[in-house]
This record gives C-alpha cells, structure tokens and sequence, in this order.
C-alpha cells in the first residue's frame, strides 16, 4: 500500500514535466512558424514593389495594395511616401571597376594597356600624365623606336581627349617638333594624323616643323625626313612659312647646299628636299644673301623648277 501511494507522485511529476516539454515545444513551433510566415510576406511584399519599381519610371503618384496571404482577404495600401523610400533603397549601385594598379599614374608607367583603356573609358583624366607621356616617346631615339604597345597607350589618351598639342617646356616646342627632331616618325605621324599644329612655331622654338625636317634630312634621315615633309603637306603645312628670322624652307636648304656644295651626297639630298617643296608650292627666298647664291650648284635648279611649275599654270597660247 504504501509503495502504491508513493508511486503515484512521481507519476504526477513526469505528467507536469511531459506537459513543460511538449508547452515549451508548441511554443518553438508557433515562434518558428511566425518568424518564417513573416519572411514571405516581406519577400513577396519587396517582390511586387520591384515589379511596380520597374514598370513606373515616372513621378507620378503610386499607391500600391499588397496582399498579405492568407491572414486577410483585405489588402493594405502603402503610402506614397513609403513607395518613395522603399524605391530609393532598391535603386542599383553602380559597382566600382576593380583594377589592378592603384592609379592611373601607375598603369601608365607600367604600360597596361587594358587598364588604361578601361579607366579612361570610365572617365579618369590623362591630361595630367599626358605631356611626359608623349615626351618621353618623342624624344626616343630612332635606333629605340617606342613600340606598338606604347603607341597604343599614346593612340589611347588622344581618343580621350588629350591635348595633341600641349607644351611641356624646351621652348614652347610642340612633341611634333621634337619628334621630327629625333626622327621618330612614327610618333610625328600619330600626332599629325590626330589633328596636330603643323604650323606651331613660337619665338625660341627654332623654327616650325618643316624646317625641322630640312635638318632631319640633311644630317642623314633623308627618307624619314621626306616622308614627314609630304605628311605636313597633306595636313596644311606652308611651304612658305618662315622663320622666327623670317627664312623659309626653301631658304633654308639653299643655304646648305652652298655649305655642303663640295659634298654630292649633301647636294642629292638637298635637290630631294627642293623637289618636294617645289611642289608644294615653294617659291624662291627674297631675303637670302648674295653670297649664299653665288658659287651654289642648287640655287639655278631650284629656280628652274619654280618656273617650270609656273609655266604649266599658265593657260595655253590660242591657235
């Protein structure tokens, strides 16, 4: 008897505790349950402002009913005001482009190419880069032509706007110039083909880029020279331009065949550059000194094209 009554308390306790367990776990369920019907009426709700987001661009006033499943058959209005602010905070984020170098500086001296045209197409500014850059490919020598990639870059930064014409010291001198200088003709091209001054001669400079080709050719790039010459001309360089001393080309390389007028090589070479300027519509220098004339194997030829391109001008006698 006294077992019997001692074992029914303890039955009552694991009655109560069975009964804590199995509260404790409804309790788990309907939270669970709760929280998770939540997340679906948000991701439907955030779905159908998407939806509204995208098929209303403009301003006019919205009010949407969304429904919330199965707890109302009634749906609920949001407020205009609530639209606007759930729509600016879906608006897309422009990602920012990854790259490889920290600017564009350094893409630049280490001449990635890909990078470089992805940072200008992004709207990074080479103007600051831009004059060493093409200085320091003007200045190459001819037996250290800049390669293609370095062209690239070049070709690159001018198709964004960089300045084909911009200055960098030495005398007002344009790139133009100084590539002539070195005979780089590959970056002389670039530059003229791109809308370069072919006529830029500021005082100091020595003169203008067609001069600089007189001095190209005759100490030794005659070809290179020849070819820049014909490339000023296609693009409106003046054969008559002159000097800040008021010389012109064609006074110029009068002038060296008389100091080289022992010299037959000098003297092809000078013929080659008169040739070209006679065509070009050069006339004779009125400014040259007598003594640059007398004694110069090049000076009655150079006159004798002058007048033979004028004679063709000239209209026909009638028969």
């Amino acid at each position: 008897m006294v077992d019997t009554v001692t074992t029914i308390p303890k039955t009552l306790e694991w009655l109560v505790f069975l009964l804590v367990l199995l509260t404790i776990a409804v309790f788990l369920f309907l939270s669970f349950e709760s929280n998770r019907s939540r997340v679906r009426q948000r991701a439907q709700l955030d779905s159908t402002i998407d939806e509204e987001y995208e098929s209303r661009l403009d301003d006019s006033p919205v009010t949407l009913y969304v429904s919330y499943g199965d707890q109302s058959s009634s749906s609920q209005a949001l407020h205009q005001s609530s639209v606007s602010a759930l729509r600016q905070r879906k608006l897309p984020r422009t990602k920012s482009p990854s790259y490889r170098h920290a600017s564009l500086e350094e893409a630049l001296r280490v001449e990635d190419v890909l990078e470089i045209q992805l940072r200008l197409s992004n709207g990074e500014d080479a103007t600051p880069h831009w004059p060493y850059l093409i200085y320091s490919l003007a200045i190459s020598s001819p037996a250290t032509q800049p390669d293609s990639r370095r062209l690239d870059i070049a070709r690159l930064c001018l198709s964004h706007g960089a300045d084909v014409n911009a200055l960098k010291g030495w005398n007002g001198q344009s790139a133009l110039m100084i590539a002539i200088h070195f005979g780089n003709v590959a970056v002389a091209t670039l530059l003229i083909e791109h809308g370069a001054d072919v006529c830029h001669a500021p005082p100091g400079s020595g003169g203008p880029a067609l001069h600089r080709c007189v001095r190209l050719a005759i100490t030794g790039s005659v070809r290179e020279a020849l070819t820049l010459m014909q490339l000023l001309f296609d693009y409106g360089a003046d054969a008559n331009q002159t000097s800040r001393l008021g010389e012109t080309a064609m006074h110029e390389v009068l002038m060296e065949a008389w100091f080289n007028r022992d010299s037959i090589d000098q003297i092809v070479t000078c013929n080659a550059i008169v040739t070209v300027l006679v065509k070009n519509g050069a006339v004779m220098p009125r400014t040259i000194k007598e003594r640059y004339v007398k004694g110069n194997p090049l000076y009655k030829v150079a006159e004798a094209e002058i007048q033979r391109r004028e004679a063709k001008k000239r209209p026909l006698p009638w028969p």
